[in-house]
């Protein structure tokens, strides 16, 4: 998962296949999101991803976000992925 856009209120994240599968197709990514609180305080942010975009709005501009996934295939669902970090804030134009 990567950080691909931002602005003052959203977070576009990109979601690639995951490699390590333990034998089985993945089904889905389920994120979450610790809304700048820095005490790991993940709430469930959308379950049934797959590969591609998400766009997390309704975010508070200034406030640094803390996102993890965890995988599912028919084995289960999969430990916490590294955590990704990012703030809610339009990036300055080029002078």
């Amino acid at each position: 998962m990567t950080v691909v856009a931002s602005n003052s209120t959203s977070i576009t994240l990109q979601f690639g296949l995951c490699i390590e599968n333990g034998g089985s197709q993945i089904l889905n990514y389920t994120l979450y999101r610790d809304d700048g609180t820095q005490q790991a305080n993940y709430q469930l942010v959308y379950q049934g991803l797959y590969y591609g975009h998400y766009v997390v709005t309704g975010l508070q501009a200034g406030l640094k976000y803390y996102f993890r996934t965890t995988a599912t295939n028919s084995i289960g669902s999969s430990s916490y992925s590294t955590e990704v970090s990012w703030y809610a804030a339009t990036v300055p134009a080029k002078p």
